[in-house]
């Protein structure tokens, strides 16, 4: 009995004498824990167990049902980079299969790994590629509360993390703290996430020598997962079965159809919307708005009663069915009667002279065709405006030049590191609304934007040229 360091003991009445007799040397056991079975006559000489059983109700309560694949695991809250955020429906299915891409395909955890997460749960990455790769790998999650690009590698080394995940800018942010010898002291082995620019992939993984960079692309609810397992700079992965990039307007999303009301695919070099088949293996769970989610549901695209997913994103594709992310709908605008976008520019105006990140966008000029460029702009103390005038006017064609430059210490981004550009557009180069330094460009030259320049652009009197 003390061996098996038993809290509580049921002794047959043949033996129940010889236990009272040394039951002062049980450790573990108090008195009232003894009890007696009796087959016939019981010796009353500890607490009768046939008396207890009797008296115990003989209803079990029910054991909770397992949970369902298909039944609701959580919801997550779309990232609201375009518009207000939808609460995406988790299934239990949808998670465990994630988690299982995230922790067995991409970033091959095991139980002696520790995976650094410096992102919030409520986002698809951080508790599918966080907590659920660990759940499922038996592998450490190491989880900060906020995400600090000065303490990112000193946390690294102390967690001793062999893996970890980013997303959006976070890797510019970390790319743009200062060079230190100890930036190539960790035991990384593998890092996955989405919203590398191909702009800093490269130097990113020399500076830090990670070896394994797993990009991947894919929406919270979306159906249409891609992954670049060979580390091929700017890439998301190649085109999946079911999924295609339709011929579309790049300003509008809205897709182009062919004289029989069907949609067809871009070339090699083009870019266009992607869309996934919704099927049983590719299925589209929506969001709890029912409304919302048919607004993401393409209908006819190939054949009449076929259903796809819209994802949003406007895709380009290379060759051998590679493909990179290009820009959200919405984003990409017409201007001078030509497409520009948005990440294509940020990625230019990130290589000036001075410039730490830049989120680029359209804004409205009453009287002109399209939308202008403006470009908030994060900057070191050398930025000069010269100098980036100079480079603009060297690397951008007119359509692609910012119109308006707004110069800020910090960038507005979201919860999960994508740049904010709903506000930004809403708040233009309105000098009441923005306390920022504002610029437009004035034929060669940046002139500041103050009441009266802005009024002139209002009224028509100042032309952009």
């Amino acid at each position: 009995i003390q061996i098996s360091n038993a809290c509580a003991c049921i002794v047959g009445s043949e033996h129940a004498e010889k236990l009272h007799e040394v039951r002062e040397t049980l450790e573990n056991i108090p008195s009232e824990m003894i009890f007696e079975q009796a087959e016939s006559v019981p010796t009353e000489t500890f607490p009768s167990a046939n008396l207890l059983l009797a008296n115990f109700p003989g209803d079990r309560p029910q054991p909770p049902a397992l949970p369902r694949g298909d039944a609701p695991m959580c919801y997550i809250y779309t990232s609201g980079t375009t518009g207000l955020p939808k609460a995406a429906i988790i299934k239990n299915s949808r998670w465990f299969s994630a988690s299982c891409l995230f922790g067995r395909g991409l970033l091959e955890l095991h139980p002696g790994d520790v995976n650094y997460v410096p992102l919030p749960l409520y986002h698809s990455t951080g508790m599918f590629a966080g907590l659920g790769s660990s759940l499922l790998t038996g592998a450490t999650l190491a989880l900060r509360t906020k995400f600090s690009a000065s303490n990112f590698w000193s946390d690294i080394r102390q967690f001793e993390a062999t893996a970890f995940v980013y997303i959006g800018e976070l890797l510019r942010y970390l790319l743009n703290q200062p060079a230190s010898p100890e930036d190539t002291n960790h035991k990384i082995r593998v890092i996955t996430g989405n919203g590398l620019r191909p702009d800093i992939w490269t130097t990113f993984a020399k500076r830090f020598q990670i070896s394994e960079i797993r990009e991947f692309y894919g929406a919270t609810e979306g159906n249409a997962p891609t992954v670049n397992l060979e580390n091929r700079p700017g890439m998301v992965g190649r085109l999946g079965p079911g999924q295609s990039i339709l011929r579309c307007d790049l300003a509008t999303g809205d897709v182009l159809r062919n004289s029989d009301g069907f949609c067809e695919k871009v070339a090699v070099g083009e870019t266009g919307l992607l869309v996934a088949q919704i099927s049983t293996t590719t299925p589209f769970d929506g969001y709890a708005d029912k409304a919302a989610t048919e607004k993401k549901i393409l209908h006819d695209a190939f054949a009449k009663g076929d259903r796809s997913f819209n994802s949003g994103d406007l895709i380009t594709l290379h060759e051998n069915w590679w493909i990179s992310f290009a820009d959200r709908v919405g984003d990409t605008f017409r201007w001078k009667g030509e497409n520009v976008s948005t990440n294509e520019v940020a990625e230019i105006l990130n290589d000036a002279p001075g410039v730490l990140e830049s989120n680029v966008y359209g804004v409205l000029v009453p009287g002109a065709d399209g939308r202008a460029g403006m470009a908030s702009l994060n900057c070191r103390e050398d930025f000069s405006l010269e100098d980036f005038t100079s480079f603009v006017i060297e690397k951008l064609p007119g359509y692609q030049r910012p119109y308006f430059l707004r110069l800020q210490q910090d960038m507005r981004i979201t919860g999960t590191f994508k740049h904010q550009k709903v506000d930004y557009r809403k708040e233009g180069f309105d000098p009441s609304l923005i306390k920022d330094p504002l610029f437009f460009l004035d034929g060669s030259q940046y002139l500041t934007v103050d009441q009266d320049v802005f009024s002139s652009l209002q009224e028509g009197t100042r032309k952009l040229r």
